[in-house]
């Protein structure tokens, strides 16, 4: 059955949350308030559909958005021209379908027409996601510092990809 990648839309956002709320261990929570301004901000909010129902999403910001994530700003405090990859999420039985290889794909041909320099992320490290850690390593991403995450119950390495 074919994949297909498009914008997400207002009427995705319910299976967004739900896909989010089952990967929340790895990434922040989220409400339909908060993801419909996050949507607004985002300079990248695609999701991937197989037999019309999604199965993955990828939310990014571009320098300058007005997001209040703490690693948004640890990069919006020391780069300039980026894109920040805030969550990836692709359903579980749906994994190691080359998915996220494909939304970065689509990502970087979005960052390289906007002249971005560069692609932005952070991974935990402590509790470790050693299948996002592996992911990022393949892909090009090299850590440039380490913070302690929300309520000092993690560590995250933040990690960029210099384009082209």
């Amino acid at each position: 059955m074919d994949i297909r990648f498009r914008d997400a839309q207002p009427a995705d956002y319910q299976t967004v949350l739900d896909l989010n709320d089952a990967s929340v261990h790895y990434l922040s929570p989220l409400d339909g308030e908060r993801l419909a301004r996050l949507a607004s901000e985002s300079c990248q909010f695609r999701v991937a559909v197989r037999g019309g129902k999604i199965i993955g999403f990828l939310m990014a910001f571009a320098d300058e958005a007005d997001y209040d994530s703490m690693n948004y700003r640890w990069f919006a405090t020391r780069y300039r021209r980026f894109v920040y990859i805030d969550r990836v999420v692709v359903r579980e039985d749906c994994r190691g379908l080359g998915l996220a290889r494909r939304f970065y794909q689509e990502l970087e041909a979005w960052a390289m027409q906007h002249a971005m320099t560069r692609l932005s992320c952070e991974v935990d490290v402590d509790p470790p996601n050693a299948a996002s850690l592996a992911f990022h390593d393949k892909a090009g991403f090299r850590e440039v510092g380490r913070q302690v995450a929300g309520d000092d119950s993690k560590v995250v390495s933040l990690r960029t990809k210099l384009m082209g």
